[in-house]
């Protein structure tokens, strides 16, 4: 509709996303060559899946990736050591660069990556916006670009806010007068915004639906504002949450294949066999969804809003 396509921008959201969420090497590189497979059409049977080939390869680049950092291979944490302590060594740090397993030495690492996912979700809502705003221009919806909680009123609230409890957590910063007044105005402009979008784009009368309503509408507006931002930016826990899981989950699968045995014992493979193979299936069919939902909700509720035309089936009038 004459507007960015965000689907490049999906492909790199969703790419990230999902390996962040799916840290393995061994099942990043299984999905991988599930991918190669599709691409060559070696599953005859899943013929018609060849166009996802791309999408296998990339999240099992990512998760692959993932997992080097957290030192996972079929949730093995000691396969790695080796080549990992060495890479590790160039950069005068420790393997693994990641320790998503909380406990007495790693919990900040933890605490950390949990607000890693948080700037994920700064990056990706802030994409939002600024895709919005460009394509309210575009559309030569001036107006809507500038007012509005998805127009520049609202971005600049949301910048300004984070930029603060940054400030605030970290140099212990005061909030200052200043500060309430820029807040202020930026949530004026969400306040105002369908009259003033009336206004800048020559719409008369200013109050549609007269003064009374604009002024409910407004603070419904301010409200979705605050509420929504919020909600949005902590969705993105969830991210860390569900690598938080996978690292579990993985671990749970390597303790229980040493209670049994170990990994070179039949019963050890057996286990650590199966419990790959229900982790790829269920937990990689869990986190795709959340990751789509992530991109549906933050993401494109930021700017989509088009509703293109009616679909009319094309029929036959029978005359008599």
């Amino acid at each position: 509709y004459g507007t960015i396509d965000p689907m490049p921008l999906v492909a790199i959201f969703f790419t990230l996303l999902f390996g962040i969420m799916f840290g393995d090497v061994g099942q990043g590189l299984v999905f991988v060559g599930i991918g190669i497979l599709l691409r060559r059409g070696v599953i005859k049977k899943f013929a018609a899946w060849q166009k996802f080939a791309p999408i296998f390869v990339g999240i099992g680049c990512s998760s692959t990736v993932m997992g080097f950092l957290n030192g996972e291979f079929f949730s093995n944490h000691h396969v790695l050591d080796f080549i990992g302590s060495a890479v590790a060594g160039l950069f005068g740090t420790t393997y693994p660069f990641l320790h998503l397993m909380p406990n007495s030495d790693s919990i900040h690492r933890v605490f950390y990556f949990f607000i890693f996912t948080l700037g994920i979700g700064f990056i990706i809502n802030s994409t939002g916006l600024v895709v919005n705003i460009i394509n309210q221009v575009s559309l030569k919806h001036l107006g809507k670009a500038l007012f509005g909680k998805t127009g520049l009123s609202g971005a600049l609230f949301f910048w300004y806010v984070i930029a603060l409890a940054v400030r605030i957590a970290v140099w212990k910063y005061a909030v200052s007068p200043a500060d309430w007044a820029v807040m202020g105005l930026c949530l004026g402009g969400v306040f105002l915004g369908e009259p003033l979008e009336r206004l800048v784009e020559g719409e008369r009368p200013v109050f549609e639906d007269g003064l009374g309503v604009a002024a409910i509408h407004g603070v419904v507006e301010v409200l979705e504002i605050i509420s929504s931002y919020f909600s949005n930016s902590l969705s993105f826990l969830r991210v860390g949450a569900f690598a938080l899981a996978h690292a579990v989950l993985g671990f749970i699968i390597f303790t229980m294949t040493d209670l049994i045995g170990g990994a070179a014992s039949p019963s050890g493979i057996l286990v650590t066999v199966a419990g790959n193979a229900v982790v790829i299936l269920l937990e990689g069919m869990i986190v795709a969804i959340q990751v789509i939902r992530l991109q549906y909700y933050e993401f494109f509720s930021k700017f989509f809003t088009e509703t293109g035309k009616e679909f009319i089936p094309f029929r036959f009038t029978y005359r008599p």
